[in-house]
């Protein structure tokens, strides 16, 4: 059963989506009896580790987007996680942290180099987030893009604020991610990948703390113009030990 937080923000998401009247296409693909909505799911698959072949999870996100103008539009994200191979050696269905996400116009276009963003805000909806006490979290990312013949290079700035019901000294309160990543176009469909995600987290007692700094080395295959699939390793690189690195897939597809 969803938590009154839950209730209230698939409540807000509703009211913005059906409050909407106009707008254009940017990332679906549309019908014309569905003009200005989108819907698709992405998947990830975390796992299973080096060490054992064993515990992992699939994270799946369904998506409804509503657009409301050239450069607004307003999503609803609902995330299910299952998880395999714990402590317990038992699948588990777990609901994740739903969330809202605003577009908003792009702050910089020129030739191959782009610069945009938008704004999340996280229900706290997961059992992890229920325990922890926390109410949300705000995450605006900033997304630079650019292009060098058959590479492409992108950078997201990632900072995050915690809100908690109830205040511990040893909560994040905050975090900072600054995702770094490349990309080696073997073809218009296939593709070469790595990424950095080096991050620091910032405690309520003043604290800061550095969360090392997984790389992902993997490939990228569109098999149609709806439906893209990855594959990539994840290694921490201050420490890849086979325990910490584990094989994880991504799959997107656009239903409209």
């Amino acid at each position: 059963m969803m938590d009154s937080k839950t209730i209230s923000l698939w409540a807000l998401v509703g009211s913005i989506l059906a409050g909407s009247q106009t707008g254009l296409g940017q990332t679906v693909t549309k019908s014309a009896n569905i003009e200005n909505w989108g819907a698709s799911y992405i998947n990830y698959v975390n796992g299973p580790n080096l060490k054992d072949g064993k515990e992992g999870s699939l994270n799946h996100y369904f998506v409804l987007k509503r657009e409301i103008n050239d450069d607004w539009a307003v999503s609803g994200v609902g995330r299910v996680d299952n998880f395999w191979g714990g402590e317990a050696d038992e699948e588990a269905v777990k609901v994740g942290d739903h969330f809202i996400k605003v577009d908003y116009p792009t702050l910089y276009e020129a030739d191959s180099n782009k610069v945009y963003g938008h704004v999340r805000l996280y229900s706290g909806s997961s059992e992890a987030a229920q325990d922890d006490n926390v109410s949300f979290r705000l995450q605006p990312r900033i997304y630079a893009t650019t292009s060098l013949g058959v590479y492409d290079f992108g950078y997201i700035f990632i900072p995050q604020y915690n809100s908690y019901s109830v205040e511990q000294d040893s909560q994040t309160v905050a975090y900072q991610g600054h995702y770094f990543s490349v990309a080696y176009n073997l073809s218009r469909d296939v593709a070469l990948d790595f990424a950095a995600y080096p991050r620091w987290d910032y405690q309520r007692d003043g604290s800061r703390t550095f969360n090392d700094t997984p790389v992902y080395p993997g490939v990228t295959g569109k098999v149609t113009e709806a439906l893209t699939v990855s594959g990539y390793f994840e290694v921490m690189a201050m420490k890849p030990e086979r325990e910490t690195s584990t094989i994880n897939a991504k799959i997107s597809y656009t239903m409209f």
